[in-house]
């Protein structure tokens, strides 16, 4: 499957966010035009009504309209246009001569109160429209003449509305023409603004594109290498970068641990192997009785028992620093897990060292994985034991400190200084004191460490006047 591409999305994104606001604007835009437009044609539209309105006149015989009387003795005072004069009290209706016999659509909006509307044509072209009612006005020669007659008449009984229209066609040739040009200008503005957003983009991947050339060079290389941190990265780009620069540090850390692990587990099983080859070698050329073969096949035994248990400790400290382990969460009582693997201790060594306890008589409850914590608990009994001289003081202490557990095994130091500490807690590293035929490889407090931290606890060693302190911690539980 192809990998998605981080330019093309930026791309993509942003020109869609571009023509989301260029669409936008463009119809607020064109809205606007619009109403633009149309207002000039409303006030228009109301200027001629208004104008028109005057010419209706209250007189004894009726409502008369000037406009019509000027067309009888000059037609160059015609008055263009669509409009007609609805007689409310009479229901007669009046149009101009350029609507001839076609009636306009009706609408009112009261007295004084012009209303527009979007109407169409008798031949179906579009129109904006007004309305206007109003009153007749009467002027002193009407007046005159209803008092000759004897006749008065109200304007308030005559209300006219007068429709008047106007055609939008060039009006909306105009909007059409502003709907093409809006479309062009946006579309080139799109195209211009992407083209500047793509050669931005491209110039702000350069850094990503050298880092990755970078990091092929890196890793098709035998060793892995931290590459340094390319010039000119985007800040927003740096804290994922400066995390991938500590991933491959720690991938490097962990390569160099590796090696050191293997180069000590050849050097520690090389040992056994040779001399199983030796003890075996000469139990077939030597002759000898029943008893000397019996003594040499349980030599060999020996050897292989304590390859057996490197390769235990080796195979658990690699599950659990590589991940294929992890601590389980379960919360036990681990008085009473250490007051047990005490005892067994004890009765493997045949209680030659003096064992003082504290804190084991009450429960203290933990939270972590009982079978791993088992193996740190006799990696570091079993570290007291051997390291303790014959008749020598163990000091077994458990406390509760805040959150945690804390577990502690005091001993002899014998030989170990200040500078030996962190040392042995690595693999195959063991005190300068510790004689070449004592068993054991090295890697009981390594794998005691590693368990307390992956418990969620910690482990930690220090001198104590002339006894060294072991201290693990767990979570409570």
């Amino acid at each position: 499957m192809r990998a998605p591409s981080l330019r093309l999305r930026l791309i993509l994104a942003s020109v869609l966010v571009i023509a989301v606001v260029l669409g936008l604007s463009k119809v607020s835009l064109y809205r606007e035009i619009r109403h633009s437009l149309e207002a000039k044609v409303d006030s228009q539209l109301l200027s001629m009504a208004h104008v028109l309105a005057k010419t209706s006149e209250l007189e004894a015989t009726g409502v008369q309209y000037e406009w019509q009387e000027a067309l009888k003795f000059d037609d160059a005072l015609k008055l263009g246009g669509l409009f007609q004069f609805h007689d409310l009290k009479t229901g007669l209706v009046t149009r101009s001569p350029e609507l001839g016999a076609q009636t306009l659509e009706f609408f009112d909006g009261g007295l004084n109160e012009p209303v527009f509307k979007n109407v169409l044509l008798p031949d179906g072209s579009p129109a904006r429209a007004v309305a206007l009612q109003h009153l007749p006005f009467i002027n002193d020669h009407g007046l005159a003449e209803m008092e000759r007659r004897g006749v008065r008449l109200h304007a308030k009984d005559f209300p006219q509305v007068l429709v008047y229209a106007s055609s939008m066609t060039r009006v909306e040739a105009i909007l059409h023409e502003a709907r093409l040009r809006l479309w062009r200008t946006g579309l080139m503005t799109l195209a211009a603004t992407s083209l500047v957003i793509s050669l931005v983009i491209r110039w702000m991947v350069q850094p990503l594109k050298r880092l990755a050339a970078d990091l092929a060079k890196h890793t098709a290389a035998a060793e892995i290498s931290v590459p340094e941190m390319p010039r000119h990265v985007p800040s927003e780009l740096v804290p994922l970068v400066s995390s991938f620069r500590e991933a491959l540090r720690q991938a490097q850390t962990a390569r160099a641990h590796e090696r050191e692990l293997a180069s000590h587990a050849a050097h520690q099983l090389r040992t056994p192997l040779a001399g199983i080859h030796s003890i075996l070698e000469l139990a077939i050329i030597k002759d000898g009785d029943r008893d000397d073969l019996l003594r040499r096949i349980e030599a060999a035994l020996v050897e292989t028992r304590q390859m057996r248990e490197t390769l235990s400790g080796l195979l658990q400290l690699a599950r659990l620093r590589g991940g294929a382990e992890e601590a389980g969460s379960l919360p036990f009582d681990a008085s009473a897990l250490v007051t047990r693997l005490l005892a067994q201790e004890q009765e493997r060594e045949g209680n030659s060292r003096r064992v003082e306890t504290s804190g084991l008589e009450q429960e203290q409850i933990v939270r972590g994985d009982p079978a791993l914590v088992s193996i740190m608990i006799s990696n570091l009994l079993g570290n007291a034991f051997h390291h303790s001289p014959a008749n020598g003081l163990i000091r077994v202490e458990m406390d509760a400190g805040g959150s945690s557990i804390v577990f502690r095994t005091i001993n002899p130091r014998g030989a170990l200084k200040e500078e030996d500490l962190e040392r042995i807690l690595q693999p195959f590293q063991r005190g300068a004191d510790v004689p070449v035929d004592m068993p054991g490889a090295g890697l009981g407090l390594p794998l005691a460490k590693e368990i307390a931290e992956k418990s969620g606890g910690g482990l930690r060693v220090y001198l104590r006047g002339e006894s060294v302190v072991f201290e693990a911690s767990l979570p409570r539980g």
